[in-house]
């Protein structure tokens, strides 16, 4: 069958391209009539990949894996350059958003992941824009892709050193904070150009000033009142006998306050991140 591509921008990738594809379930569809919307007459190669966590084969339902809806998104969307919905009756495959698929029923789709690569093809050269190493980073060749990841866990680390929470860094920049996880801990072994620009980015913005870093949350009230107890006077010692009421006046430490204040917040920091951690760890399980 004759089917095209309709994608909601202009395009951008090279000898190789990672592709998320929907279908309607049961309903199959040529990988090759992709490969000759993207490369033409070019001889491509053509390779069914699977993910860490998701199903090992492609036409896979929602059902057969163990991930929530957005997770799965998540996922899918950090490990491909582009989503594709086959539309039978006009056959043709159209570029879907992440947005746009988070409100639908996931059980509607099949899905499946492919690699292609096609050793002959030359990305045109833009006509007004200057390329750079991030927008040379979309093909996806060892070097490069090499580079791309070490590039992305350096920018990370920076930002890491400087401040920021690795919460703070996934919902500034939009990555999934799967992905932060996995880069900060040395378990993501390739990155997709959307996370390495993202990341870049933002470490840029940072630097320059024009993004600051994210004020971490406190637990103001508690420490303001212990502050404020701890530096009234300790009261003059009462003569204890026998018959003391059981309800005497409590005595008071006098402490300082700021330390007291900043040990209190960064405990609350070191907590708040374990649970959340903890949380993201409970929806893989």
């Amino acid at each position: 069958m004759s089917t095209s591509i309709s994608f909601l921008s202009d395009p951008q990738y090279g000898k190789s391209l990672v592709l998320f594809v929907l279908s309607p379930p049961g309903i199959p569809f040529d990988a090759t009539e992709i490969a000759r919307n993207l490369y033409g007459k070019r001889e491509v190669t053509i390779d069914p990949i699977t993910l860490p966590g998701l199903a090992p084969k492609n036409g896979f339902r929602f059902s057969d894996i163990t991930l929530h809806w957005p997770d799965f998104l998540g996922l899918a969307f950090e490990h491909s350059d582009n989503a594709l919905f086959f539309v039978p009756g006009k056959k043709k495959f159209q570029e879907i958003r992440r947005e746009s698929l988070l409100q639908q029923n996931p059980d509607l789709y099949a899905f499946s992941f492919f690699r292609f690569h096609c050793p002959s093809y030359v990305a045109p050269a833009p006509e007004e824009e200057v390329r750079t190493p991030a927008t040379a980073s979309h093909t996806d060749e060892p070097a490069a892709a090499t580079d791309r990841l070490r590039s992305t866990r350096d920018a990370l680390s920076a930002l890491l050193e400087a401040g920021w929470s690795a919460n703070a860094v996934a919902k500034t920049s939009g990555i999934n904070p799967i992905t932060i996880g996995n880069l900060r801990h040395d378990r993501q072994k390739s990155v997709t150009a959307r996370v390495h620009d993202a990341l870049l980015t933002l470490r840029k913005d940072f630097d320059a000033g024009s993004v600051a870093l994210p004020a971490r949350k406190k637990n103001g009230s508690a420490p303001r009142k212990t502050a404020a107890a701890a530096t009234r006077p300790a009261p003059a010692p009462k003569h204890v006998t026998d018959t003391a009421a059981p309800h005497d006046e409590p005595r008071y430490i006098a402490v300082d306050a700021d330390r007291l204040d900043a040990l209190l917040a960064r405990l609350v920091d070191t907590f708040t991140d374990a649970v959340s951690e903890l949380e993201r760890m409970k929806k893989l399980i």
